[in-house]
């Protein structure tokens, strides 16, 4: 379904991640022997839509230590968005305010074309073992003068409440300060798990209520048809997101967001 642009819309970040079978090293460790040389062919092959490189600190961790971290970083414009970060094992591609789904889906396929053109034998070496569409949505929130129950089964459908009696006879107000909920759902299409975060947190330098959707590929991956399939999981994944974003900010906040 086609959905109008939100001008006021409340997202913090939008993030694929790509990871892929790391080889055990003499050691016994995990390690990803092409990282190395990975990191300058990739920039070759994007720096004319990432020009801008930046070493992060988590480039000094050693090789064998440092499985699925991202340790450089690909930017559009010098400290601008969206960007592509690389590490061993690992690869995402970052958007922000700016984000606008079918501009995003193109930076993805791009970035994907460009990691396995460079890669060594790239279709028969870099094997997807996780695919991973996560939203970071906030909302400015006083926990200190307002009830985060409340507010979550009035604007955003999930009611989610205590049993009476832990509060009857005690001093302990039923109205929490702080937020941690977590739920996980099986999904069929795409196969993996449809993943829901609530917590409070800073955002804009704000108290807030910060909500994390997210699409996790099934463990037993299988992607015969690389890149295509990878393509088919998104595309998937992101009418899922989609869904389940609309649906629980239908109504007052979907308003404010317009």
């Amino acid at each position: 379904m086609e959905r109008t642009a939100l001008t006021h819309k409340p997202l913090v970040e939008a993030i694929f991640e790509l990871r892929w079978g790391l080889q055990l090293s003499s050691r016994g460790l995990k390690v990803d022997p092409n990282s190395s040389i990975l990191v300058g062919a990739l920039y070759e092959k994007i720096k004319d839509i990432y020009p801008y490189y930046e070493k992060l600190p988590s480039a000094d961790i050693p090789t064998e230590l440092s499985q699925y971290i991202p340790q450089h970083r690909f930017r559009c414009s010098e400290g601008g968005w969206p960007l592509i970060q690389l590490g061993p094992g690992i690869i995402t591609i970052n958007a922000t305010k700016e984000y606008i789904w079918e501009e995003f889906k193109k930076r993805i396929a791009q970035s994907i074309l460009a990691l396995y053109s460079v890669y060594p034998e790239g279709n028969k070496l870099l094997i997807p073992t996780s695919l991973n569409l996560r939203y970071i949505d906030s909302l400015p929130f006083d926990f200190e003068n307002n009830n985060i129950l409340a507010y979550l089964k009035k604007y955003l459908k999930l009611d989610i409440g205590l049993y009476n009696k832990l509060f009857e006879d005690t001093k302990i107000k039923n109205a929490p300060k702080g937020i941690d909920i977590r739920l996980g759902f099986e999904s069929v299409q795409p196969d993996g798990m449809m993943l829901l975060r609530l917590y409070r947190g800073v955002s804009n330098d704000k108290d807030s209520l910060i909500w994390e959707t997210t699409v996790v590929s099934s463990p037993k991956l299988e992607l015969p048809n690389i890149p295509g399939d990878i393509y088919d999981w998104l595309e998937k994944a992101h009418d899922l997101t989609d869904k389940w974003f609309f649906n629980l900010v239908e109504g007052d906040l979907l308003e404010q967001f317009k």
